[in-house]
């Protein structure tokens, strides 16, 4: 997935690239808005994330050309708004095209929740998942659960495939899970690869037999010993063939 940053703040910028740069997510910066409208064709954005208080002047020229290149459910445009962003303007916004006003400083956890949801709503954010993914075997220790949100009743199941980016996890009892959506988020998850534990944030991706999270963030050291741990699967294989 592209996804096209438009403004001038160094702030909002690492925050998007945090929240979606760990989990494959391409993001591109532009901090001049007629040169990413230059851009557009090539870059072919799923994603734009454009600055009403950096460029008040140019978002409405922006919107106009992108939706006449590419249509809405194709690409989602979110404004990001100051606080004084009148209601003309909103309205304005909505019959042009926008998919979501979000406050432009992203300084608040519900504002990156709200933008996460936004897009979870309009694009498939499987394509994410763009990490080499893992299919644990019978020697590798991965275990996972998560709990309800909602009920707090902890959820037991297997690990279908775990990326750096996420994992594919098939509850013991599907009803536990039947009403997380898509975009939901889980605060309390809890991954075990081989001896080692990582608490984390994860987002519903997608809801069928098989749930597909995304983690919201994981320390370098996580990434590191999960790739590290799934570079020995074959020896760990090997090894309990040679003791059978």
């Amino acid at each position: 997935m592209k996804l096209m940053l438009i403004g001038s703040s160094q702030e909002s910028a690492e925050r998007v690239h945090k929240r979606f740069g760990a989990h494959g997510v391409d993001v591109i910066r532009y901090s001049d808005p007629i040169k990413a409208m230059d851009n557009l064709e090539e870059v072919q954005p799923n994603v734009v994330l454009f600055s009403s208080a950096d460029f008040p002047r140019h978002w409405k020229t922006f919107l106009t050309f992108l939706r006449g290149q590419l249509y809405r459910d194709r690409c989602v445009f979110v404004l990001l708004t100051p606080p004084e962003f009148s209601e003309d303007n909103a309205i304005k916004a909505q019959h042009l095209g926008t998919n979501a006003l979000v406050n432009e400083s992203l300084s608040d956890e519900d504002d990156l929740v709200r933008l996460r949801d936004v897009i979870a709503r309009y694009q498939d954010l499987r394509e994410a998942r763009a990490a080499p993914r893992y299919r644990p075997g019978e020697h590798d220790r991965v275990e996972f659960l998560v709990t309800h949100p909602k009920s707090l009743q902890l959820i037991f199941g297997t690990v279908r495939d775990i990326s750096i980016g996420g994992l594919a996890f098939i509850p013991d009892v599907p009803a536990a899970a039947a009403d997380l959506q898509p975009g939901s988020m889980i605060p309390n998850a809890c991954l075990r690869v081989g001896e080692h534990l990582i608490t984390t944030t994860v987002t519903v991706v997608r809801r069928e037999e098989t749930l597909t999270l995304m983690f919201d963030h994981l320390s370098s050291q996580h990434v590191e010993h999960i790739e590290h741990y799934f570079e020995g699967s074959t020896q760990r294989r090997l090894k309990a063939a040679g003791r059978s």
